[in-house]
């Protein structure tokens, strides 16, 4: 026999069953073959017609957007109750109602989904007769109450209730789920969810409580489920986790996911005395570690990306050393790393940086690091890489540099000549949203102007700039910028606070000055003569007719022949003897003498001269 017979013959059975499988298919759905496993796809369509239209060859029929399917009754499955259906799936059909015994006659039944339908309510003889049952998904509906709904289902072993109506589940809802490994709760409003819910699920091994509105983790539930390897308490309000002592209580605990909550920090010791393969605290607000955090901890690991951390301790995940192999750091605001941050983590593999606002790199902060095979700096501010660190690339197996602000001077040329070796385009590893530039696997300038844009690896020689003295980075650490800017600031603060009050204080001096003095109308004619000298300012008091007239008649001609001396008023106005009389003199306009001035022959001088 040819070798090419048997091969022959392969081909003719493959297309001969896909022939048959076709003629058999029901109308408006796509069927497969998988080893014993033949399945029927169908989209659309009568629920009853496709269900009429199964013969014994299928264990499988998934079904989406069907008509007349908004209650299920007995009589719809009571056609197929001869075919040894293994998986039935009706999804995305309005189902609203599911009457009592609907699925008695499927006794062979493992797998069932109603999933985004608009249940509401479920009878607890629903399941009856689903002896068989492993699986069941009702998420995405709108279920409140699932009260002994589940009590006929001995065997299930994955049960799915995310994304429905509960808000609260009465102890030992699941009593009869011995046999239970997977169970998720996501999307319900739970709030405070208590350990004896839980009552009777020896063999639990999966828990997924995300978006349940969590606030605390009560100290019970990890009383009741000790089999647990992976607990999932992601997109809470958790803003603190319980005591160490508490996690002890899951011996089988593997990975647990505290990712989107709203912790601040840790405890010391948070997590001694346990054993993980992944802990994920993401996109929480986390401000500060330190090693005291991690003391006897073990774990592979860890999921810190997109906290608060501004800085990092020296050695601070020392005490994981041991069995660290993966750290995810990516979206902090780091700018800045010690060189001994990362001390002592000889086992580490891959170290995600991504998106933490570097500005340098400490040439020494990856001396300890020497299994490293993935670096991640993409999304960074760095402008050029130390030659210690060019050097530890070539050990890598994956590296991510895109996305940064390189600046081509000759600073850059460690990076440019190992950029135009080899190694480097087996080495450089591209983002998803980076694979249709080049910026992945060709890092680009960004300085000077002259050559943005210009892959590093092609900048000639001539064309790398001398380093300007000017040019290189003199910043101050941000622990000394703080500790002059905040002074500055108390300063500045208190002077602005003393001109206020000085100016306030002045405003009211003036106040109480203007209140205290009397107005110019209540002066006396003494005080008014006092206030204002004759003749100084003729805009603000000028003579009247009759003091002018006075003036030149006896003035006049004795300026003409002035005496050696000063005139005494006696010689100027023989004629008047007394203050009462010069007044009488000046008819009602006030005195050209003050009473301070009627003996002082200096004043007649000034009158005189004024006058002409």
């Amino acid at each position: 026999m040819s070798p090419v017979t048997p091969l022959l013959l392969m081909m003719t059975l493959s297309l001969t069953v896909t022939q048959i499988l076709s003629e058999l298919c029901p109308p408006g759905c796509t069927c497969s073959i998988d080893g014993w496993r033949r399945t029927a796809n169908c989209r659309g369509g009568s629920l009853s017609s496709i269900l009429n239209s199964l013969t014994p060859e299928f264990t499988s029929v998934i079904i989406k957007i069907t008509a007349n399917a908004r209650n299920l009754q007995p009589s719809h499955f009571q056609p197929i109750s001869h075919i040894p259906l293994t998986q039935l799936a009706i999804d995305e059909s309005w189902v609203n109602r599911v009457e009592s015994g609907t699925f008695e006659t499927l006794t062979r039944l493992q797998e069932l989904s109603l999933r985004h339908n608009m249940l509401s309510t479920v009878s607890p003889d629903v399941f009856l007769g689903l002896s068989n049952l492993k699986k069941l998904n009702l998420s995405n509906n709108r279920i409140r109450s699932i009260e002994n709904m589940l009590d006929s289902l001995y065997s299930l072993e994955h049960l799915d209730l995310s994304y429905n109506q509960l808000d609260d589940l009465r102890t030992g809802v699941f009593r009869s789920q011995l046999h239970l490994v997977s169970l998720r709760l996501d999307g319900n409003s739970l709030h405070n969810l208590h350990g004896y819910v839980f009552q009777g699920l020896q063999n639990l091994k999966y828990l997924s409580l995300r978006k349940c509105n969590l606030m605390v983790i009560t100290s019970d539930m990890f009383s009741i489920v000790r089999s647990i390897t992976t607990l999932d308490l992601g997109q809470n309000h958790i803003t603190e986790l319980p005591r160490s002592q508490e996690f002890r209580n899951l011996p089988s605990l593997q990975n647990l996911f505290l990712d989107n909550n709203e912790l601040t920090t840790f405890k010391d010791a948070q997590f001694s005395g346990i054993t993980l393969d992944t802990l994920n605290v993401s996109r929480n607000r986390i401000t500060s570690l330190s090693s005291e955090t991690f003391i006897h901890f073990n774990v592979r690991e860890i999921d810190l990306s997109y906290n608060a951390l501004s800085r990092l301790q020296d050695s601070f995940l020392r005490p994981t050393a041991p069995q660290l192999e993966h750290l995810n750091l990516a979206g902090n605001p780091l700018r800045h790393i010690r060189k001994l941050a990362f001390e002592g983590l000889y086992r580490l593999k891959l170290l995600n940086l991504s998106s933490c606002t570097l500005e340098t790199l400490d040439e020494n902060m990856f001396s300890s690091l020497q299994n490293m095979k993935t670096l991640d700096l993409s999304w960074n501010s760095l402008q050029y890489v130390p030659d210690k660190i060019v050097s530890v690339f070539n050990k890598l197996e994956s590296l991510q540099l895109s996305q940064n602000y390189w600046k081509c001077d000759c600073r850059i040329k460690s990076l440019r000549s190992w950029l135009q070796g080899d190694k480097s385009l087996f080495i450089m590893a591209c983002l998803p949203q980076d694979l249709l530039t080049e910026q992945c696997s060709k890092p680009k300038c960004s300085m000077p102007t002259q050559l943005t844009n210009t892959p590093i690896a092609m900048v000639k020689e001539k064309n790398v700039l001398e380093c300007d003295p000017a040019s290189e980075d003199k910043h101050l650490p941000v622990g000394i910028q703080v500790a002059i800017v905040i002074p500055c600031l108390i300063v500045g603060v208190c002077l602005l606070v003393l001109t206020v009050f000085l100016w306030r204080r002045g405003r009211t001096k003036q106040h109480l000055e203007k209140g205290c003095l009397k107005p110019m109308t209540e002066s006396s004619h003494f005080d008014v003569d006092r206030k204002i000298k004759p003749f100084m300012d003729s805009d603000i008091r000028s003579l009247a007719e009759s003091d002018k007239s006075y003036v030149f008649k006896n003035y006049f001609q004795t300026m003409r022949n002035l005496p050696d001396k000063p005139l005494t008023p006696s010689q100027i106005i023989p004629s008047v003897t007394s203050q009462r009389d010069i007044d009488s003199v000046y008819s009602s306009q006030p005195s050209l003498y003050s009473a301070s001035s009627i003996t002082a022959p200096i004043h007649v001088h000034i009158a005189r001269e004024s006058t002409v």
